[in-house]
């Protein structure tokens, strides 16, 4: 069964890791999958009957996926940050001649 969830920021972005060969983790695939499961299931269950001990349990998953929520999207805009500030520096990079650089000593480009 897939479920996806309708939380754009928790649907499943590949990511390379620095450390890898720049394939998908498959850990994070893993938790990327269960995230997806919680979010639709707690959408499911809102508004069933469930008894004391279902409502708290549900009560808990839903105030972790608003912690989850909250973490996701302040990742990816973190992860915009940098990718424009890298942007930036490459564009200011680009415009500097080659001996604008050497009189700056930056010996690295972008």
């Amino acid at each position: 069964m897939t479920v996806s969830c309708p939380v754009p920021a928790l649907r499943l972005v590949k990511r390379p890791m620095p450390c890898s060969d720049g394939g998908p983790d498959p850990q994070q695939e893993k938790i990327d999958a269960l995230t997806r499961m919680l979010c639709a299931t707690s959408r499911k269950l809102r508004g069933e009957s469930l008894d004391t001990d279902q409502q708290a349990a549900l009560h808990d998953a839903q105030s972790w996926l608003v912690k989850h929520d909250e973490k996701d999207r302040q990742r990816l805009a973190d992860e915009a940050e940098r990718e424009r500030a890298a942007d930036l520096r490459k564009a200011v990079w680009d415009k500097l001649t080659p001996e604008e650089r050497r009189a700056l000593r930056l010996d690295r480009s972008y």
